[in-house]
């Protein structure tokens, strides 16, 4: 996982200013935001990263954030009022490593990293839903200030890095996400050469959820395999559109699309099948199945990757990747490709 600063644009920093620290951040090559509150008056001084995202009632969500005392051994994170109303919010130590005041209506985490480093987290569920929202974290004088009151800035500072809003009941690890702290890249995991022994036929299936649509590309890989640069087959969904799909990319191949164009929805456990060998591929979706004939498939794959394309950087797949099944050395006849993908509540006939 490679870890480096995700807050690349920050808005709502009014009184203050926020300051890019090439280096400063929790790792080797890793940078971070300097914040400081500047000497202003009394003011709602708030740094809000400048990805938002929608609400939605009833939801359970964790905001959270990595930061290091410099100037400002005292900081507030609070949820978007809007949606969780005054008391979705957490005050934290960082000098002292300790959490402070919680709002009644949150719960909140505090985590220790090496070189001074915390994470903190706030969650709480949502009580409306409302589009555009964004969290708010701020320096503060003393541990019991609400996040309505306003005070002198002190030039207080902290370094701010990975900043996340989430709809879980937790903090996930950090990972890249470009600027936007909702858009988030998934976790990339490959298995390559032995004990893999594919042969010129072989099958793959997989069930997963996907999540919010990527921020890098409209393509959402869920498994791909690799063996050289020609017909790399991978089990995908299109972001945009929500269509599943497989396909040999390169080569003579192309995409292999399920009948009736099935929707892979957002948060929609689903389960994806694809049989390759030459001149005979298939997909199913769902139980809906697709077939083709393209050309000569690449023997022995000698890579596969869960949850990204393998040549490339914005193929990701966003979401739970659940279950992976392989057969290594067998086209799975239709019928049973088919069958694969029902879901339990289904009826085959």
């Amino acid at each position: 996982m490679v870890l480096r600063s995700n807050c690349s644009e920050w808005l709502g920093v009014r009184g203050g200013a926020a300051e890019l620290q090439a280096g400063a951040g929790p790792g080797v090559g890793v940078d971070a935001y300097l914040y400081d509150d500047g000497t202003a008056c009394p003011d709602l001084r708030w740094l809000s990263p400048a990805a938002t995202m929608t609400i939605e009632a009833g939801k359970v969500y964790t905001a959270s954030f990595f930061v290091k005392d410099v100037k400002s051994p005292l900081v507030q994170i609070a949820l978007p009022k809007a949606s969780f109303g005054a008391e979705a919010y957490a005050s934290f130590d960082v000098r002292c490593q300790m959490s402070g005041v919680v709002g009644s209506s949150a719960a909140a985490e505090l985590t220790c990293f090496p070189n001074g480093w915390l994470r903190c987290e706030v969650t709480a569920r949502a009580s409306r839903g409302a589009a555009n929202q964004t969290v708010s974290i701020r320096s503060i004088p003393e541990l019991n200030v609400h996040p309505d009151s306003s005070f002198d800035g002190a030039n207080r500072q902290f370094l701010i890095w990975n900043c996340q809003m989430e709809e879980k009941p937790c903090a996930t690890p950090p990972i890249v996400t470009a600027g936007l702290s909702n858009f988030r890249k998934s976790d990339r995991v490959s298995w390559s050469n032995k004990p893999l022994e594919f042969g010129s036929s072989y099958s793959v299936w997989a069930k997963g959820t996907p999540g919010m649509q990527s921020a890098h590309s409209s393509i959402q890989v869920i498994v791909e395999l690799f063996a050289d640069n020609s017909n790399r087959p991978s089990l995908r969904r299109d972001a945009g559109t929500g269509g599943a799909y497989a396909a040999l990319v390169g080569g003579s191949g192309g995409n292999i699309f399920p009948q009736s164009s099935p929707v892979w929805s957002r948060r929609a456990s689903s389960q994806i099948a694809a049989a390759f060998a030459p001149g005979d591929q298939a997909v199913a979706f769902d139980g809906l199945l697709g077939s083709v004939s393209y050309g000569v498939l690449p023997s022995v794959p000698t890579s596969l990757v869960f949850g990204a394309g393998i040549n490339t950087t914005n193929f990701w797949w966003n979401g739970d990747v659940e279950q992976v099944a392989i057969w290594l050395t067998q086209r799975i006849p239709n019928d049973l490709l088919r069958a694969s993908t029902f879901a339990p509540s289904q009826v085959i006939s």
